[in-house]
């Protein structure tokens, strides 16, 4: 299996802070990489760092090639980033919005309307289309800009909380495409809060604290009780599912 990302001791510093210290790390094709972690632990900025919008100390590798050594066009042929703030600023339609995401690619008319339509039917938002993308609720947006990502049709997704503003249908829903697409052959990275919904869909699990790579690896080898208790501050009871994945279950204070 071929690595498409290695990491060696990268480090991200604001204001004087390692936001990222040295995180080593490889990503192979084919894989659905979840990264998971407390807020603030820096799960962004190593997204940001893997889509090449991030400058870093060490070194941060996209196919044996410098991330930063990329060509922005090129760039944007290999990988699609789905931000976690997806606000379109300008009137445009759905399809408007994910038509933007056949920009990097030399225009083919036929082509690049079967990928928004795929993109559309796969996001569940054709009952959108016409519509301005400012009109939309936030999970609409979300799916919108997914849908745009989706059309980008590139080997390497990256994703940062896509989850946060949808119901959980499509919670299911987007973890189940990227789950696709990594059985595909693509390579998937997905910045997550639910740790279950990271371990019911993920290959390998990212668990940073701190700005610390705490732990790698398959998702019931890193999630493991004591280790999120000790970084989340939380006490929690992992389960069996019936899939034979992990549930992470909080233990609640009532009364």
């Amino acid at each position: 299996m071929a690595t498409t990302y290695r990491l060696d001791r990268v480090t991200v510093r604001r204001g004087g802070r390692a936001v990222l210290d040295e995180v080593s790390l490889e990503i192979d094709e084919g894989t659905l990489l979840a990264i998971v972690g407390p807020n603030g632990a820096g799960k962004s900025t190593l997204l940001g760092v893997l889509a090449g919008d991030i400058e870093a100390e060490g070194t941060a590798l996209l196919h044996d090639r410098a991330v930063s050594a990329w060509p922005a066009a090129e760039l944007a042929r290999e990988r699609a980033v789905l931000l976690q703030k997806n606000a379109v600023s300008f009137a445009f339609t759905v399809d408007d919005v994910v038509a933007m995401g056949r920009a990097p690619w030399p225009a083919e008319p036929e082509r690049d309307r079967e990928a928004v339509d795929h993109a559309i039917a796969r996001a569940d938002i054709a009952h959108l289309r016409g519509r301005s993308a400012q009109a939309l609720s936030g999970g609409e947006q979300a799916r919108v800009a997914l849908a745009r990502v989706f059309a980008q049709q590139t080997p390497v997704i990256l994703l940062d909380e896509p989850t946060a503003a949808l119901d959980l249908r499509h919670q299911e829903d987007v973890l189940a495409h990227a789950a696709d697409d990594a059985r595909q052959g693509r390579t998937v990275v997905v910045v997550l809060h639910d740790l279950s919904l990271a371990a019911a869909y993920a290959d390998r699990v990212a668990l940073l604290d701190g700005g610390s790579l705490v732990a790698h690896g398959a998702p019931e080898q890193v999630l493991e009780a004591g280790r999120i208790a000790e970084v989340y501050g939380v006490a929690v009871d992992v389960i069996d599912g019936p899939d034979g994945r992990p549930l992470v279950v909080p233990r609640r204070r009532r009364g």
